[in-house]
């Protein structure tokens, strides 16, 4: 009976909904799965600051109790002491529904430094879904508004792609301002990959709202209280960009829209000297 239990859990992971494919795309991140043996279990652990994220994921795969892994300091792999938060996590076995799952999501042992190979998500609103679930994971959100991911060298092409399909259906390309564009470069031998990019983000907002995503409000909060306060600035470049696109000159557009000459010069130059991620990707590869 309790086998049956756990093989009903598991399966809401393969569901096509958005928070199945949330859920996917964190455990991309931050879960792992273990198929040593007869193990197939699936195990998730986070920080004591995100014990609600754990109680929430283990209240979707209907896990009742979670466990706990007290404070502690390790030797790194440089030799270096590193100190552990307390966490918590949840564990769930389940011999059918976790060979399936990694199949379908293409998770790899190790897979921090196996990325997916065979991954494909064919509907934009599942793979947005997954995208976010990706970055509540493994992204960081700084104090300039920046949303950053940085991981192992292997993940460059994946990383690439799913930020330039966001890229493309968040139509990014109205400003085309290579001074924002989310390309990606290599750090002290990790990869960093990350956009501050308006558009881009709103996009990432509007969703979590639309598909109703249980994401980690601690970071969201900080992107939707910058985004406020330079809606403005950003609306009024796409409009001056969408007014030189109609082959306005910079008198009309002056004109039209009370501003300063110089303020839509610099707008209209920064159009001018941008190129798209697509391009960005295309010259390096």
């Amino acid at each position: 009976m309790e086998t049956e239990k756990t093989e009903i859990g598991l399966k809401r992971l393969l569901e096509n909904t958005p928070e199945a494919y949330y859920w996917a795309g964190f455990l991309m991140a931050d879960g792992n799965f273990d198929t040593h043996g007869y193990a197939n279990r699936l195990t998730l652990f986070l920080s004591k600051l995100d014990k609600k994220h754990v109680i929430r994921f283990s209240k979707y795969i209907d896990v009742k109790n979670l466990e706990e892994r007290k404070a502690k300091n390790i030797i790194g792999p440089r030799g270096d002491e590193i100190h552990i938060n307390k966490q918590f996590g949840v564990r769930k076995q389940d011999s059918f529904n976790v060979p399936i799952i990694m199949k379908k999501f293409d998770y790899k042992v190790a897979k921090s430094y196996n990325p997916p190979s065979d991954l494909e998500i064919k509907n934009n609103d599942l793979f947005t879904a997954f995208f976010i679930g990706y970055l509540d994971g493994d992204g960081t959100i700084g104090t300039n508004n920046r949303l950053q991911v940085t991981c192992h060298t292997s993940w460059e092409k994946v990383l690439n792609s799913w930020f330039l399909r966001i890229w493309n259906l968040s139509k990014c390309e109205i400003l085309n301002n290579v001074l924002v564009l989310p390309k990606s470069k290599i750090y002290k031998n990790k990869l960093v990959i990350g956009t501050s990019n308006y558009t881009f983000l709103k996009y990432l907002l509007e969703k979590i709202k639309e598909l109703d995503l249980p994401v980690l409000n601690r970071k969201w909060k900080r992107i939707k209280n910058k985004l406020h306060n330079h809606t403005k600035g950003y609306e009024n470049k796409i409009k001056i960009i969408e007014l030189f696109k109609q082959n306005k000159t910079t008198k009309e557009i002056c004109k039209e829209m009370d501003f300063s000459r110089v303020y839509v010069c610099k707008a209209i130059s920064r159009y001018k000297k941008g190129i798209t991620l697509k391009e960005a990707i295309c010259q390096k590869n």
